[in-house]
This record gives structure tokens, C-alpha cells and sequence, in this order.
């Protein structure tokens, strides 16, 4: 029973905050065990348990309603307000959506699609919410630092403990990738540097790791990298913390390119 009640109380207090129901055009009545209920002033309806009488008011004569109530936390709505955004970046593009109230959520799905039809699951990520449950906005931020040369859908599908599913709108980042690209992280670094490389016709690359006074402090050189996207990791343990230029030199193309590194 103390379950029961405490599931109601997440529900009403989801309402609130994502549904925004207007107390002044819509009177909701729950009750159980089958007792009269006085929906609407004059009126008195019978109702058992877990069925719900909707009263709209404002209407000449008062229109009722009478159904089961799905509770949201079995439904298909265990967040509020799922919306998502997605922005290209030089090297990848950067996913953030936001929750306005969570129900028993359990974790979120990125999925991606080259025609809008056909999704592919590219990642998941765990909810914010204690235990699953919230009723403050959250934040949530990934990356896809692969994405597709032209056209890249996205959306988030959303599963919540009773392996319930809800999914975000779709929204379309077209991506122009550039003959060699590379993209670091994380960023500050503590140990191993992650590079995702990507090149359109394969290259040997140089990496130096350069500080503040000049000085080489690491060399990889003549790493070979295939066509499309490339992993490769870079430790720096052995460093000192401190401010560092990794210099990547693409022999194929002729260019080199310099990021900033943290090391802590």
C-alpha cells in the first residue's frame, strides 16, 4: 500500500510539472474501492478502483467522461517534455536533450539514421534521476564523434524500469566532413588521450606533444590510418600536469593541425 501511494504522489506531482493540466478547465477525480465522488457540483458519479471521471468545465451542460486511468509510470510517458536538440560541430556533433520530470526511468538510447526510416543504436546513457525519479529539469549531453559525411537523423528512445519505451521528435544535423579530421578526449587528460581520426583516402600522421617552453615531450611518428574513422590512443601518464600542444601532422594532405591539452 505504502508503494501504491507513493506511485501516486510521483504521478500527481509529474502532472504538475510536465503536463501542466489547468485546474480551471479540467477537475480529475481518482478514488478506490468503489465510493461516490462528487465530480462536479450536483452531479454524483460511482467509480471503482483505478477509473478516472474527467469533468470539463465551462460547458452548458457539464460533458463527463468516464474511463480507466493508465498510470504514467506504466504508460508511455515516463519523462515530461523529452526535447532534444542536435549541433554540428567542426569534428562531430554535439546531442543535448533535457527532461522537465522523470517517473522510473531507467536510461536513454541515442539512435541515428542516414534516411529518417532505419535507426541504428549508437549509445546509451543512464538517467540523472535518484532511483529514476524527478521532478526538476535535467541535462543531458553526448557526443557522436562518427557521424555520417551528409545527412544525420536523430532520436532519443527512452526506457523506463517496466522496459516501457518513449521516444523523442526526430531532428535532422546535416554534417560536411572535411578530407582529415581529428578529435580529442577527454580534455583535461589525467592518462590516455583518445584520438578518433578520420580521413577520406588513409594518410600516415605524425603526433608530437609540444609544452609551454617548446620542448617535444612525445613523439608517435608515421601512425597509419585507412580510410573512414580511426581510434587511436595516446598515453601521457609519464607527463607532469600542466598546459600541452598536440601537434598532428597528415603527411598524405600536406597539413598539420594543433590542440590544447590539459594535462592534469
Amino acid at each position: 500500500m505504502l508503494h501504491f501511494y507513493k506511485r501516486l504522489f510521483l504521478f500527481f506531482m509529474l502532472l504538475h510539472a510536465g503536463l501542466q493540466v489547468r485546474a480551471q478547465n479540467m477537475q480529475q477525480v481518482i478514488s478506490a474501492g468503489g465510493r461516490q465522488s462528487a465530480a462536479v457540483s450536483g452531479y454524483t458519479i460511482d467509480f471503482g478502483i483505478g477509473e478516472a471521471v474527467i469533468a470539463t468545465a465551462g460547458q452548458q451542460p457539464v460533458v463527463l467522461t468516464q474511463g480507466f486511468l493508465q498510470p504514467l509510470f506504466a504508460s508511455d510517458f515516463p519523462t515530461a517534455q523529452l526535447l532534444l536538440q542536435a549541433t554540428a560541430q567542426s569534428t562531430f556533433i554535439q546531442l543535448s536533450w533535457t527532461t522537465t520530470a522523470e517517473i522510473e526511468n531507467d536510461r536513454f538510447y541515442i539512435e541515428r539514421s542516414a534516411d529518417g526510416i532505419t535507426f541504428t543504436t549508437i549509445d546509451s546513457i543512464p538517467t540523472q534521476a535518484p532511483n529514476g525519479n524527478s521532478t526538476v529539469e535535467l541535462q543531458y549531453q553526448e557526443a557522436d564523434l562518427a557521424p555520417l559525411n551528409g545527412h544525420n537523423y536523430y532520436r532519443i528512445r527512452q526506457v523506463d524500469q517496466h522496459k516501457n519505451i518513449r521516444y523523442s521528435e526526430t531532428v535532422l544535423v546535416v554534417f560536411r566532413q572535411d578530407k582529415w579530421s581529428v578529435h580529442v578526449y577527454p580534455n583535461p587528460v589525467h592518462g590516455a588521450l583518445k584520438i578518433k581520426f578520420f580521413t577520406t583516402t588513409g594518410t600516415p600522421c605524425t603526433f608530437r606533444v609540444i609544452n609551454l617552453l617548446g620542448q617535444v615531450c612525445m613523439v608517435r611518428q608515421y601512425v597509419r590510418f585507412g580510410m573512414g574513422y580511426t581510434d587511436y590512443t595516446l598515453h601521457m601518464d609519464n607527463l607532469p600536469a600542466g598546459i600541452y600542444f598536440l601537434e598532428v601532422t597528415a603527411h598524405n594532405h600536406g597539413k598539420k593541425r594543433v590542440i590544447q591539452l590539459m594535462k592534469d
